[in-house]
């Protein structure tokens, strides 16, 4: 049994996964008018949402950089110091696990702005002060320190993490990959070394597994196919070979290499990951401005595929994935045949596993465009009286109506969550939506407005994302 979002090899009898915090039981994550101050209820908050992840859409795999060169010096500027303010905010925390969790993250950010000083600066704080970092502030902190350019600390935080070794080989990957994105290929070489250094002594064969699958990817960001492909040919599992392929093709895709993508996704042993690798190939196709019947054609082929899962609830959610992709190719009505084929799979699911595919479908279909199909998915939603829950799925709804520019809507939605930390990642992930479109001067003075220090430091961090963003369109980072 594995994770769903990170791919991770879970006991059957477990209610998280060991590496993400996710929840076993649902396989959940964390995912125009001008906005104003949402008047707040009384919201109550759970020391679990830091043990359990990040809002719904937001990933805690980091799957692409930013740096300081793409910035305009205005932009730097600016989010140098909406960083520095969220820094002094997030020192005031009460709560010492909230602390050290946000200031490992505006570190991150600081580290893409530029601000290595800054960066290092910070997570000397979260160290100096001894804050109570769990694992994901660590992953975090090991990471920033690695982009700033000090690797020593960056190996050392690393090894201070609890956990097996396919975890570590895990975050050294990641390390990897920030490295060949800073130009510094030793340095890369270095870390995926001490990754497989780690896998090495790693006897359970499904962590094995992941952590090779999880090297394979940092090799595949390194742009180093060639070693990439040889390091998948070594993991046994199905799920996680699939899964390191799927970052090759991802490559190739984007680097214009289409026949090369669709050769490696069509052998791919695992349906899910099969599915979602001929999606992308298709989406890239179309935007290359390929052949468009073959386009078409290798979209509908990821349709087929997803739909030939046996699993219904992977199946659902692959359609969900590969729909979005027939919607960002501009094939809409073929996307809505296919969100309409996952809604009917997902009704058909037990209802502690209805509430991720749904929520996921629903944000899919509001990024897509249909409104009204969105909200009669998200009512299918099992009733939870977990606030945690509830204001996971009510946060990604809200940022999916975001990013679809519906900000009135989005405000709207957010103000209906009463857990602390959901609300304000459903507002940070509004700010990033409208800092994105280019509105930061007003995504800046609301989130100025709000009077609690995590919520107000969280909220200018997803104003420094969206600025990030809306210079390297698709980037997703650790927020």
């Amino acid at each position: 049994m594995y994770c769903h979002h990170c791919g991770t090899p879970i006991n059957s009898t477990s209610q998280f996964c060991a590496r993400c915090g996710k929840r076993v039981e649902e396989n959940t994550t964390a995912q125009q008018a001008q906005p104003s101050p949402v008047s707040h209820k009384k919201r109550r908050s759970s020391p679990k949402l830091l043990l359990t992840g990040l809002a719904f859409s937001i990933p805690l795999v980091l799957v692409g950089f930013i740096f300081f060169r793409i910035l305009s010096t205005d932009d730097l500027s600016e989010a140098r110091q909406i960083l520095n303010i969220a820094v002094q905010d997030a020192i005031s925390i009460e709560d010492i696990s909230q602390k050290a969790w946000i200031l490992a993250r505006i570190a991150d950010a600081q580290s893409m702005v530029g601000d290595q000083a800054g960066a290092l600066s910070t997570v000397n704080l979260v160290v100096s002060t001894q804050l109570d970092m769990r694992n994901f502030s660590l992953e975090v902190i090991a990471i920033t320190q690695a982009r700033a350019g000090n690797k020593p600390d960056a190996y050392r935080t690393v090894e201070s993490i609890d956990g097996d070794s396919a975890k570590k080989a895990s975050l050294l990957a990641q390390i990897a990959t920030a490295c060949a994105q800073a130009n510094d290929p030793l340095g890369a070489a270095e870390a995926l070394k001490k990754a497989f250094e780690s896998a090495a002594i790693i006897s359970d064969d499904s962590q094995k597994a992941f952590a090779l699958a999880a090297i394979a990817e940092g090799q595949a960001n390194a742009d180093d196919v060639g070693r990439a492909t040889e390091t998948a040919t070594h993991i046994t599992d199905e799920f996680q070979r699939s899964r390191a392929l799927g970052a090759i093709v991802s490559l190739d895709a984007k680097r214009g290499r289409i026949k090369e993508a669709w050769k490696t996704a069509i052998a791919m042993p695992n349906g899910y990951w099969k599915a979602l690798a001929l999606g992308d190939v298709g989406l890239a196709s179309m935007k290359s401005r390929g052949n468009v019947t073959d386009a078409e054609a290798t979209l509908q082929e990821a349709v087929n595929i997803a739909a030939r899962i046996s699993e219904t609830y992977w199946k659902v959610l692959a359609l969900t994935e590969v729909g979005l992709r027939q919607a960002q190719a501009g094939e809409q009505l073929r996307a809505v045949a296919t969100f309409r084929q996952a809604l009917q799979f997902a009704i058909l699911l037990a209802d502690r596993f209805k509430s991720y595919p749904l929520s996921k479908l629903a944000a899919a279909q509001v990024e897509a465009g249909d409104m009204n199909a969105a909200t009669t998915t998200f009512k299918q939603i099992p009733y939870t009286a977990d606030l945690n829950d509830l204001g996971m799925h009510l946060s990604a709804f809200a940022e999916a109506q975001a990013k679809a520019g519906d900000f009135k809507g989005a405000l709207k939605t957010a103000a209906r969550i009463e857990h602390v930390e959901r609300h304000a990642f459903a507002l940070a992930g509004i700010a990033a939506a409208q800092a994105k479109l280019g509105n930061v001067r007003e995504a800046r003075e609301w989130a100025m407005k709000e009077t609690t220090p995590f919520s107000k430091a969280y909220i200018l961090l997803g104003v420094v994302v969206g600025i990030l963003e809306r210079r390297r369109p698709g980037v997703t980072i650790i927020w």
